[in-house]
């Protein structure tokens, strides 16, 4: 059987090889794979629910691995009432809920996706909703962020550079933002946690 190789640019799935055959994949704004395409053309097209369930395709190809946000790596498993798995859990398009925990329950709800906020955000971490498709544009501020190393909070999608580029924290702080700085998707009570494990931060402006 011919091994699959995923392409992906700037962390986000484009396409898939196959045996030296190339498929692309069309987006939308959420990440969901709405269109695939060979070098003959277009090849199928995909319609979801908000939640993910495949509301209509047409084409007689096979299905990709990753349909519904599948460009931020949600990977179809083909199982009743646990469809996608998303790296740390698995998300339920039928139940519109994750099946285990949230690891920061009760501050967060026990098996909510998103915040309820399915058009706007996403999760491919399992742990953090943020913003879907294409990461934003950096904010106006150049960030440098340090993280406390025994820092005991519950795990996140949390990497130094993650935390510099994307949430820029205490820039938008000064920016005057709301209370969880300006990230997209991420509640108040998450960013307190995130915010317990910064020790110090720098933050100088952007030239124009």
């Amino acid at each position: 059987m011919a091994t699959t190789n995923y392409i992906t640019a700037n962390g986000m799935l484009i396409g898939e090889e196959t045996g030296g055959a190339y498929r692309g994949y069309g987006t939308d704004a959420l990440g969901s794979v709405v269109a695939t395409y060979t070098a003959s053309g277009a090849e199928n097209s995909y319609v979801y629910k908000p939640y993910g369930t495949v509301l209509d395709k047409t084409g007689s190809a096979a299905d990709p691995s990753f349909l519904y946000n599948g460009e931020n790596g949600y990977r179809s498993t083909g199982l009743a009432n646990a469809e996608y798995y998303v790296r740390s859990r698995v998300f339920s398009s039928t139940t519109a809920l994750w099946t285990t925990v949230d690891p920061i329950w009760p501050d967060e709800s026990a098996y909510g996706y998103v915040g309820g906020q399915v058009v706007l955000c996403s999760d491919s971490s399992g742990l953090q909703a943020v913003g879907g498709g294409a990461p934003p544009p950096p904010p106006p501020f150049n960030c440098a962020v340090t993280v406390d190393p025994s820092c005991n909070q519950p795990p996140f999608n949390f990497k130094k550079g993650f935390l510099e580029a994307q949430f820029c924290n205490a820039c938008y702080l000064l920016a005057g933002s709301n209370s969880n700085c300006g990230i997209p998707c991420m509640s108040p009570k998450r960013w307190q946690r995130v915010s317990a494990c910064i020790t110090s931060t720098k933050c100088t402006a952007t030239p124009p």
